[in-house]
């Protein structure tokens, strides 16, 4: 029969995606996308300031509970949109969940639905109380994860809400901020230990000059696209509200345009079934690229993330049972290696598997890596299966 799903396909598969999305391209989301882009029932709060709830690629993302804590009612609207940072809340949300309608931009989240909780006013003022309020109100009204691209300086004023949210399954994700320059260490919340601190990198995976970075930072997202100079910058594309009030697509750049990245990401891995914001962490930190110094470190955390690993690693898991070892030839060596493949979360069909071992760790299929597919059809649920993959180096 006609083979529908092919799982290893979809683990390399590329898609065409517009060069000002590029921030898509380099976190390889469109892989990801072949495997999930979201549930429904997944659901992402953005505390952050007022949105454009109206705009044509968020417009039916957003959940029926809605909050302005500054101005204490169920709209969430910009005010102000001439306002510094009016476009800020709607910019952070098109990142996560911009829905895919053939418009300039969409969410790496499609599927998934939107808290707008807004509790900074137009020109990016807010205050702690109202964060608080905001972070009670999401784990009550539903929210698996929470984005806040905001931070201000040590303060436990926070914790409770914090904590409440982590105990109850709910993921806390927090920009580091942007004054890096000026010495600033990693903001609060984003220093808190029940919350993923996410720093800033550009095109080529270094750190943006402003990403403020320290012992607290997990992992990095794109934030910014540097050329040949500052000035030279495009940032990252998404929703704005316009200076009239209309909707409209633009350039941002920032911790803050990181943050939704990562909360993002742990969406899409909820919607495939990984709910437990410990285990959402793990699974962001450890597929993570390695950046900077070798393993953990303070201006990368665990690297920047990866989409595409991310997502399909809950569903094929690879443990080894024989390994060789202490292994020397003068010339050719066949090797067998002995491993059990476990998919827990693969959902039912008939499936291909490939191998392929990244020689240069550049995560693309090339020159002296090496490649192989099966010619046997799994079936998931089936029974054990012994199978034959040989991987051959490419020239």
């Amino acid at each position: 029969q006609p083979l529908t799903q092919n799982f290893t396909a979809a683990r390399a598969a590329t898609k065409a995606i517009p060069a000002n999305l590029w921030n898509l391209s380099r976190i390889r989301v469109p892989g990801a996308w072949d495997i999930t882009s979201g549930d429904s029932e997944i659901t992402v709060a953005i505390i952050d300031t007022g949105f454009k709830l109206d705009h044509p690629a968020l417009q039916g993302q957003w959940t029926d509970f809605k909050y302005d804590y500054v101005m204490k009612d169920t709209d969430p609207s910009v005010d102000n949109p001439a306002g510094a940072n009016a476009s800020h809340g709607t910019h952070v949300a098109g990142i996560v969940a911009a829905a895919a309608l053939d418009l300039p931009v969409v969410g790496i989240a499609p599927q998934i639905r939107l808290m707008p909780l807004r509790v900074l006013n137009d020109n990016g003022d807010g205050s702690l109380l109202a964060i608080q309020d905001a972070i009670y109100d999401a784990v009550d009204n539903g929210a698996d994860i929470i984005n806040m691209s905001l931070g201000t300086f040590n303060n436990d004023l926070l914790d409770a809400a914090i904590e409440y949210a982590y105990n109850r399954g709910v993921l806390l994700v927090a920009a580091s901020g942007n004054g890096a320059e000026d010495n600033e260490p990693v903001l609060y919340p984003a220093c808190h230990p029940c919350v993923i601190a996410v720093g800033a990198v550009d095109a080529n995976d270094k750190r943006a000059l402003f990403s403020n970075f320290g012992p607290e930072i997990a992992v990095v997202a794109p934030g910014t696209e540097y050329y040949s100079s500052p000035q030279d910058c495009h940032g990252i594309l998404s929703t704005i509200v316009k200076p009239d009030g209309t909707p409209g697509y633009g350039y941002l750049s920032g911790t803050s345009m990181a943050a939704p990245h990562v909360s993002a990401l742990a969406a899409l891995l909820a919607s495939a079934g990984i709910s437990d914001p410990d285990a959402l962490r793990s699974w962001i930190q450890e597929t993570a690229i390695d950046r900077g110094a070798s393993g953990k470190d303070n201006e990368y955390g665990f690297g920047r993330i990866d989409a595409l690993s991310a997502v399909a690693l809950p569903f094929a898991r690879v443990s080894l049972r024989a390994a060789p070892s202490g292994v020397t030839a003068a010339g050719p060596l066949a090797v067998n290696l002995d491993a059990s493949f476990q998919f827990p979360h693969c959902p039912d069909g008939q499936w291909l598997l490939t191998v392929w071992i990244d020689s240069n760790f550049d995560q693309a299929i090339n020159t002296g890596d090496y490649y192989g597919e099966s010619r046997t059809l799994i079936t998931i649920p089936g029974t054990n299966n012994d199978l034959l993959l040989a991987a051959g180096r490419i020239p």
